[in-house]
């Protein structure tokens, strides 16, 4: 026995055919009554209803299915309804706006983008600058990797007068094109903030400083050393090529950067310390020896101890015999507070004092050795020079300040610091990008 709901149907149908469509959406919309659910039928009525032109009830039908679908999470089909809305009213934004975000959950970048945009343009030719804005807020997080939505974005804000907003994007922006490699694009973007933002001295610095902290020193070691080479003065720079080379785990690379720092700041303690410890990583018990004792009482303080106690530790593995070390290690531990390492150690040396039957030290059991700065140590995060270079040389010869205090005054700190058969080389390579455009005007608003 047919159901009243099928009955309806037929008799819809039946109707359809004979060309009676109002009275078959009336069948239909009773049918709607019975079984609301029924999207397939309620996607009939919403077509019989735009033939006979009732177009603003065609859509209330069409939004219904939509929003089912959407709930339901088919977005696929929720999306060809949105679609066919759009047809229908190509000017209404609500209905854009309600498919763009249907591509956006769907992961359909280009067509979010593209609907996105449509409303972005709607705003932007309404001089509505507000709704514009959020409209470039919502294409960045569609799709944060694209370069010219960031900039655009950045541009508004600074239109917009959100200055801090605007800072922020072009960082952004400057960091993604830093990690690209993309060395002409960056130039410019550094153009435009120093345009923009003239009290931002700093703003490559701030990019490169981020991206070591955020684990991508690979990216970050041309531009440093392209800072250095013009301001090798600042320490700042030198602590973030150590950071960046340290993070990439090149100790030869940190090791040759200290040298170079200490040059360029030979009272810099945290520079001294580095150096130490590279050496004794090294296993090079004469040269860490020897600028322990040119920096040891200076670097006495609560900030370095348990640093040098590590060292000393290190070397005492490398020679558990050297009354030098030991006798380095005790005073480590006495500042410390460690009376019973202090105790042990007191109780080897003079064991040992007593072996040997003098009070002083052991010699330093280690080869001369004189460090050359390795020829790899180059702009790149990799192993290999590459040619055209600007070397290190340079920047210690001609803009590095001359300090009379840095006389270490030992052979044995001399030879840490040989650095006469090769030089120490910093890449610097720009590639040109014809497509990437900064507005030329640079009015504020």
């Amino acid at each position: 026995m047919s159901s009243k709901k099928d009955k309806l149907i037929e008799e819809a149908q039946r109707l359809v055919l004979r060309g009676q469509l109002e009275k078959a959406i009336k069948a239909y919309e009773q049918v709607m009554v019975l079984e609301p659910s029924a999207l397939n039928l309620r996607q009939r009525l919403a077509e019989l209803l735009l033939k006979v032109g009732r177009t603003d009830d065609a859509r209330a039908e069409f939004e219904t299915i939509g929003k089912k679908y959407t709930s339901d999470g088919f977005y696929l089909k929720a999306i060809a309804v949105y679609k066919k809305l759009q047809g229908l009213f190509p000017g209404d934004i609500p209905i854009t706006l309600t498919l763009a975000s249907l591509n956006e959950k769907h992961g359909l970048v280009a067509n979010a983008l593209a609907e996105y945009k449509r409303v972005y343009d709607f705003y932007e030719k309404s001089s509505n600058t507000e709704d514009a804005l959020k409209m470039l807020e919502k294409m960045q997080n569609v799709d944060p990797q694209n370069i010219n939505i960031k900039l655009k974005l950045a541009e508004a804000y600074f239109q917009a007068g959100q200055k801090d907003e605007s800072y922020a994007v072009f960082g952004k922006l400057a960091t993604l094109l830093q990690e690209r490699g993309d060395a002409a694009a960056f130039a410019k973007i550094d153009a435009r903030i120093q345009q923009l933002f003239p009290e931002k001295s700093e703003f490559m610095l701030e990019v490169l400083a981020e991206q070591v902290a955020t684990g991508n020193a690979a990216s970050a070691v041309t531009g440093l050393q392209t800072l250095l080479r013009t301001n090798s003065n600042d320490k700042r720079i030198w602590q973030l090529i150590v950071d960046a080379f340290t993070q990439l785990e090149q100790p030869q690379k940190v090791k040759v950067a200290y040298q170079h720092y200490l040059k360029c700041f030979p009272d810099e303690m945290s520079a001294q310390i580095g150096l130490i410890g590279c050496l004794a990583a090294e296993n090079d018990l004469k040269g860490a020896v020897a600028l322990l004792d040119n920096y040891e009482t200076g670097l006495f303080t609560d900030h370095f101890m348990e640093d040098l106690e590590c060292i000393y530790r290190a070397l005492d593995k490398i020679d558990p015999i050297n009354l030098r070390v030991l006798d380095g290690l005790s005073r480590v531990c006495t500042a410390l507070g460690k009376a019973d390492d202090v105790a042990a150690l007191q109780s080897k040396i003079q064991s040992l004092q007593g072996v040997s039957g003098k009070s002083e030290d052991i010699p330093v059991q280690a080869q001369e050795i004189s460090f050359v700065e390795p020829d790899y140590f180059g702009g790149q995060a990799g192993d290999e020079s590459e040619p055209d270079e600007v070397s290190f040389a340079d920047i210690t010869a001609d803009s590095v300040v001359a300090d009379d205090r840095f006389d270490p005054g030992t052979a044995d700190v001399a030879a840490v610091f040989d650095t006469s058969e090769d030089e120490l080389e910093i890449e610097v390579e720009f590639d040109d990008d014809d497509n990437f455009e900064i507005p030329s005007d640079a009015a504020e608003p």
